[in-house]
């Protein structure tokens, strides 16, 4: 949902800005996420849809969105239009489409399951929960060489999966030359937003780092602001945003 990240070492970075971010970076693995702001989430982010590609697919590109996003595609085709169904990649991996598998987060347990599974190539496995407005994902791969992005650097420390680290290392935002999205998304700043940033400017030298990292990019501000608070859509509610 909300990107709160449980890395590979078992960090727990934030990200609340729109746009598209890295989820893993690596040599051959990549897979990025789409945020976007939600009514729901005062206009802090959400996952909206997630994108796996890179040579290990041999330039194939999977994308799995919401429920109102429309449907699984591969390579811009639809697949996966029955549930439940299973689409062949073709000598590269399988995805299955059912409602099965354990939730990453319990509170959706309200809702029917629409998993999509992904038994991709290097030992790579990634399961996507279809929520209405949002989307949980599970990742499972071992580490890759130069891997990196908001799932961490999985080297065994902890310490180098903030927020800040992570996009100081790969960026805010995905380069357009590297995107595995048919096109970005235009962020928006919801009011919220406006209002964290701003009280994030009291912090003089939290703000100035920011200022310093990120040139005005406001999801790189947020994230120097509030990558370590798990609770940013909780605060932005008790300030009556």
């Amino acid at each position: 949902g909300d990107p709160h990240v449980r890395t590979f070492d078992g960090a727990r970075p934030n990200f609340y800005a729109e746009g598209e971010e890295w989820i893993v970076r690596s040599e051959q693995v990549w897979i990025q996420g789409r945020y976007k702001g939600t009514k729901w989430t005062k206009g802090l982010a959400a996952t909206n849809k997630l994108a796996v590609g890179g040579p290990f697919l041999r330039g194939r590109v999977i994308v799995v969105g919401t429920l109102d996003a429309g449907a699984v595609v591969v390579d811009d085709q639809e697949v996966l239009t029955d549930f439940p169904s299973t689409y062949s990649l073709a000598g590269l991996g399988t995805l299955r489409y059912n409602g099965q598998g354990d939730l990453p987060d319990d509170a959706a347990g309200v809702w029917d399951k629409k998993v999509v599974h992904m038994d991709l190539p290097l030992g790579v496995q990634v399961t996507v929960f279809r929520w209405k407005n949002y989307v949980d994902f599970r990742i499972k791969m071992p580490a890759q060489p130069g891997q990196d992005g908001a799932c961490g650097t999985a080297n065994s420390d902890p310490s180098d999966d903030t927020a800040e680290a992570i996009q100081s290392r790969v960026g805010a935002q995905v380069a357009p030359n590297e995107l595995l999205f048919k096109r970005p998304t235009v962020p928006r700043t919801s009011d919220a937003v406006k209002h964290l940033i701003a009280i994030c400017q009291r912090k003089a030298a939290t703000f100035a780092r920011a200022q310093q990292e990120c040139n005005q990019n406001k999801a790189c501000i947020m994230n120097v602001c509030y990558g370590s608070n798990s609770h940013a859509l909780r605060f932005a509610k008790s300030m009556g945003l």
